[in-house]
């Protein structure tokens, strides 16, 4: 490695460097550093550091300029030059704060402490792939980035801060890429934090939380905010004046807690949620009902419905103990995804599916809503009753017995218009169990009842309507079975664990 003459003659920033460096101070060229001084200019002889020198002590100094344990600190520097540390490994922590960097920050696989560019300005971007720190990464407090800012496969021992800072890439660019990276803490792109252009951290690794409560994030005709496949073991916080123009896309991701607000939802057909699994929703999130929560699942942009998300749903409205939410949920989605399966099928077949879809919405509310079961079960008794009712009034009911059949009594009345009225009227009629049509139908439709009526009356075939009444009875009878089945299944979803 050259010595330090191989700079030559050295700027009075640069020199106040190498009085600070080697004993771990703060190299601070800002006038007022209490303040909030502007950036350094470049023709300033005072804040100008060339980046081959920084580079050239971050990788040990000489003798008489060795690197201290603290790393280098600089506050308020103009750097000259690409600043370039690849593939450095000294451990040691980089601060360079309201620092004005007009060329690139290179620092690919490199090995160090904690990175602070707090407040500073990168013309061209940060290039920090496979960059690997024991602490923290801050790019906040007024850091502004006018290129990309790339972390991809990073791994970062503390938090991803970015709380006030900016990122600025061009058309098509994405602002901060940090695909695949791990980080042990948080990241945190909250309380100002504006980004034009895309945030990519698929197959992202977060230890902690991801906050974007009062983030700014604009992508439009874009994904703003790409989390795909993302494994984020705490919160999602999504709320305050969190603006997102563009696309968020949660697809594969997985997230302990989700803590949003609907305000700051994406737009319709700028979510993606399919395959995203979470266990809860936190804070004020945990309030929500169904009907909030279908509105966020149709924000979704897919050309064929996805299943998935509402089960997903489901399943979180389930353990957080809103079982009628989650049954809403599953209602909801079995009818979208009924309605997507018709509109791929052609001519009969269609109309058979709308038809068979419709009745079971209408009779078991796809089984999933058991009250509406037991309403049919009511509606269809009331209809059998109306049924037998009429078959009695025209006289073509009559005694389920033998005994009776072939008794005097009931062979004496044969001949009238309504043998069954004459003879119920008679003795020994009067001590026969009495018709009643309400209970006749509900004995015929409900099968676990026994009301006496089906086993005493029966509809006689000599007549029409007996003809009708005997029909309807199977007909009742096997739509009573099923609706049934319909219900028991029904009440046991309805009291099971899960």
């Amino acid at each position: 490695m050259p010595g330090l003459d191989a700079f030559g003659a050295l700027s009075a920033a640069e020199k106040k460097l190498l009085e600070g460096f080697p004993i771990g101070d703060d190299v601070d060229l800002r006038a007022k550093p209490t303040d909030a001084p502007a950036l350094p200019d470049a023709s300033d002889d005072d804040t100008r550091i060339r980046a081959e020198l920084i580079a050239w002590a971050m990788r040990g100094g000489d003798a008489q300029y060795p690197l201290h344990e603290r790393g280098i600190r600089i506050s308020g520097a103009w750097i000259e030059g690409a600043l370039d540390l690849q593939g450095h490994h000294s451990g040691r922590d980089l601060r360079l704060g309201h620092c004005c960097f007009p060329d690139r920050v290179i620092l690919r696989n490199a090995n160090l402490g904690a990175v602070s560019l707090s407040g500073s300005r990168l013309d061209r971007g940060l290039f920090a792939e496979g960059m690997k720190t024991r602490s923290d990464v801050f790019l906040r407090n007024g850091f502004h980035a006018m290129g990309p800012v790339r972390l991809l496969g990073a791994e970062i021992g503390g938090n991803l801060s970015c709380t006030a800072g900016r990122f600025v890439a061009e058309e098509a660019e994405a602002a901060l890429h940090a695909d695949r990276i791990g980080i042990g803490g948080h990241v945190l792109l909250n309380d100002g934090c504006s980004v034009r252009g895309s945030v990519r951290l698929l197959s992202a690794r977060i230890g902690g939380d991801l906050n974007c409560t009062g983030g700014r994030f604009a992508a439009p005709e874009a994904v703003a905010l790409n989390l795909e496949k993302a494994r984020i073991e705490g919160t999602i916080f999504m709320r305050g004046e969190m603006g997102l123009t563009g696309m968020l896309r949660l697809t594969g991701a997985t997230v302990s807690r989700i803590n949003d607000d609907p305000t700051c939802w994406p737009e319709a057909e700028q979510l993606r949620l399919d395959n995203c699994r979470y266990g809860a929703f936190s804070g004020n999130a945990a309030q929500c009902t169904a009907t909030m929560r279908l509105q966020w699942l149709a924000r979704q942009d897919y050309d064929d419905f996805r299943p998935q998300p509402y089960e997903q749903l489901a399943i979180v409205f389930r353990e957080m103990g809103h079982r009628e939410d989650a049954r809403e949920v599953l209602f909801v989605k079995e009818k979208l995804l009924r309605a997507d399966r018709r509109s791929a099928a052609n001519g009969a077949w269609r109309l058979w599916l709308g038809f068979r879809d419709w009745g079971f919405e209408l009779v078991a509310g796809f089984g999933l809503r058991p009250f509406r079961v037991l309403r049919t079960l009511v509606v269809l008794s009331l209809l059998a009753a109306l049924v037998f009712w009429q078959v009695w009034e025209a006289g073509q009911m009559a005694p389920d017995t033998p005994v009776i059949l072939n008794s005097p009594e009931w062979k004496a009345v044969q001949e009238m218009e309504r043998p069954n009225i004459a003879w119920a009227n008679g003795y020994p009629g009067r001590h026969y169990e009495t018709f009643n049509a309400l209970a006749y139908g509900a004995d015929v439709v409900i099968p676990i009842l026994d009301l006496g009526q089906e086993a005493a009356w029966a509809p006689a075939t000599t007549g029409p309507w007996g003809t009708v009444g005997w029909v309807a009875s199977w007909v009742f009878q096997i739509l009573g079975w099923v609706v049934s089945a319909v219900l028991l299944a029904s009440i046991n979803s309805l009291i099971r664990p899960e």
